[in-house]
C-alpha cells in the first residue's frame, strides 16, 4: 500500500497540475493511477496506470482510460517512487521507463519523496533521436518540460510541514516564469465556475 508520504506528493503533484490546466493549458489532460493501453514493441498489450500523466493536446474531458491508438503518447509521465517497485519504474533498459520510452512518451521523471531509493529526490530522461538523454536540473535544481512549458522542483510541502515537521518534500510545480504555480484548492474548486482568465 502506498505510504502517506507517496500519497502526499502525489496528491500535491496531481492536484497543482490540475489547477494549473484549469487556468493556463485547457487543453492538457492531466491523470493519475489512469489506466494507459499500449503495444510494447509490436509484442503484448501493456496496460499501466502512471502516477502523473499529462496528454498535452486531448482536453480535460473525464475518460475512463487513455489508449496509445486514440489519444497518442503522453507528453510527460511522472512516477512517485516506493518500494518494491521503485527498480522496475526506474529501469528504462527492460523496464516501465522502456515502455515509455517505446510507446513515445518525450518527457519521464522520477520523484523520490525521501530521496533514499534513489539517492535524489529527482531523476528523469528525455527521449530524442532513439536515445534516452538524462533529463538534467538547471543550476537550482528545477526540471524544466520542455514539452509543457512548466518546471518541477522539490520542496517542502507548504501545506503540511507547519503542522507535522516529517511532512517531508513534495514536487512544486512552476510556471514558465519560474513563480510557484500551485493554486489553492479553494481556488481551484471555484474555477469551473468562474469564467477563464485572459
Amino acid at each position: 500500500m502506498p505510504s502517506s508520504w507517496h500519497q502526499s506528493a502525489l496528491h500535491h503533484l496531481h492536484s497543482s497540475l490540475k489547477a494549473y490546466a484549469a487556468w493556463h493549458a485547457p487543453a492538457w489532460h492531466v491523470g493519475s493511477w489512469l489506466s494507459f493501453v499500449g503495444v510494447y514493441l509490436g509484442g503484448p498489450r501493456w496496460v499501466v496506470a502512471p502516477d502523473i500523466m499529462v496528454h498535452a493536446h486531448v482536453g480535460p474531458a473525464m475518460r475512463h482510460h487513455m489508449t496509445l491508438d486514440g489519444d497518442g503518447p503522453p507528453s510527460l509521465v511522472i512516477e512517485v517512487l516506493e518500494a518494491p517497485a521503485w527498480r522496475f519504474e526506474a529501469d528504462v533498459a527492460v523496464g516501465k521507463g522502456a515502455f515509455y520510452h517505446a510507446i513515445g512518451v518525450e518527457e519521464y521523471l522520477l520523484f523520490d519523496p525521501g530521496a533514499d531509493l534513489l539517492g535524489v529526490h529527482c531523476l528523469g530522461w528525455r527521449w530524442w533521436q532513439g536515445h534516452a538523454h538524462l533529463w538534467q536540473p538547471d543550476g537550482r535544481g528545477r526540471y524544466w518540460s520542455r514539452t509543457l512549458g512548466v518546471g518541477f522542483q522539490p520542496i517542502l510541502d507548504p501545506y503540511a510541514v507547519a503542522a507535522d515537521p516529517t511532512a517531508g518534500v513534495v514536487l512544486g510545480l512552476l510556471d514558465g516564469a519560474g513563480r510557484p504555480a500551485v493554486l489553492s484548492a479553494e481556488r481551484w474548486r471555484l474555477s469551473s465556475r468562474e469564467p477563464k482568465r485572459r
